[in-house]
């Protein structure tokens, strides 16, 4: 286990994995943000609604992914300084 952790190549690829989760979610929320003024908009159709869910349903799969990922043995001490230990899916997806 110490052997697999202490590996450059793990530290490396585990780095790049929590940058590149980190900003999809931060796209995500971006996204999230467009579309619920289209969905809550007068005249917004089902389609609008839906679309804005199912947004949010994707942005909490990528959010727990990256909570999976941090809480990970092997992962958590190569998190890059500056990224959240654990994210809140309500906060960065919308309830």
């Amino acid at each position: 286990m110490t052997r697999d952790q202490n590996d450059a190549k793990n530290r490396e690829h585990l780095s790049q994995t929590f940058n590149s989760e980190f900003q999809q979610i931060q796209a995500d929320q971006a996204n999230l943000t467009v579309m619920k003024k289209t969905a809550t908009a007068t005249g917004a159709s089902v389609q609008d609604r839906a679309n804005y869910t199912g947004a949010q349903l994707n942005c909490r799969q990528d959010v727990a992914q990256y909570n999976a990922d941090t809480a990970s043995t092997l992962g958590a001490p190569w998190l890059p300084q500056g990224l959240p230990t654990q994210i809140n899916a309500d906060t960065y997806c919308g309830s």
